[in-house]
């Protein structure tokens, strides 16, 4: 699919699965899950235990941003082998054929 308008286009990316969404999304629960652990954590120090409460204050956002890393680390290593494999300019984007070497 090329994309008939400027190479910045997202939604062209989007649909040709050349960049993902999920990213995005994990980044969305990231803060959302920072804050309800927060906040949580202060309504479970008011009602039930205080030590508890402050324990969950101080390492569910650090808990909710371990598992985010966790999902991301497939993004980033997919980035990595992109980045990697891409190719260098100014070199042939054909592949080298042995018989061409040889002759």
């Amino acid at each position: 699919m090329e994309c008939k308008l400027d190479k910045e286009c997202c939604s062209c990316d989007y649909m040709a699965y050349k960049k993902f969404i999920t990213p995005c999304v994990i980044k969305i629960l990231l803060c959302v899950g920072v804050v309800v652990a927060f906040f949580g954590g202060i309504t479970f120090m008011v009602r039930e235990d205080f030590v508890a409460g402050l324990l969950i204050v101080f390492l569910g956002p650090v808990a909710v941003r371990v598992a985010s890393e966790y999902l991301m680390m497939p993004f980033r290593i997919l980035e990595a082998i992109e980045a990697k494999t891409a190719p260098v300019e100014g070199t042939p984007t054909d592949p080298v054929r042995p018989e061409a070497i040889i002759s």
